[in-house]
């Protein structure tokens, strides 16, 4: 297979149109396939562990729909990882009870976002997930996060967060 390359968005591999991929490496990086507008369908592997940020940013073509947000997943498990939020007027949103990953800038811009309701599957919260998140005042992270940034929320407005065994409030003020 030839190397990927990028035109306007799109992703070409050996001049054909990507529409679907299965990835079966251990990391997705940040940016991989960001502007796929004609990517449509992703499975990948057990063996992906992490997805960087932006990975799949205005793929908008891309994801399986449940609560306001956007997935790809296994065969077995099409919701493993919730990608992009279904807009960024969304006011709140619940995981699906299977997710075990929450892609970085996976809420960016959701400026109206006031509530989320995660499982206890989830395992990792990427970079700037709740980036520019203004109306968020208090996250329950669940004991199952092993591995969540400390910019999970962008540099912009975090007056302070105060953790206590994976619970943290975030306060204006």
């Amino acid at each position: 297979i030839g190397a990927p390359t990028q035109f306007a968005g799109d992703l070409y591999i050996n001049g054909d149109l990507l529409t679907t991929a299965n990835i079966t490496a251990t990391k997705i990086n940040d940016w991989a396939f960001t502007g796929c507008k004609s990517l449509t369908s992703v499975v990948i592997g057990d063996s992906v562990q992490s997805i960087g940020a932006n990975a799949f940013a205005n793929c908008s073509s891309l994801g399986v729909e449940y609560e306001n947000a956007y997935y790809i997943g296994t065969k077995s498990n099409p919701y493993k990882v919730l990608v992009r939020a279904k807009s960024t007027d969304i006011t709140s949103v619940q995981l699906h009870e299977d997710t075990e990953i929450l892609c970085g800038m996976a809420f960016n811009n959701c400026m109206n976002l006031q509530n989320i309701q995660f499982n206890d599957k989830l395992t990792v919260i990427g970079d700037n997930a709740f980036q520019s998140c203004l109306a968020l005042r208090k996250l329950n992270i669940p004991a199952s996060v092993t591995e969540m940034s400390a910019i999970m929320f962008g540099m912009e407005r975090l007056g302070w967060v105060r953790s206590i065994q994976f619970r943290f409030e975030i306060e204006n003020g």
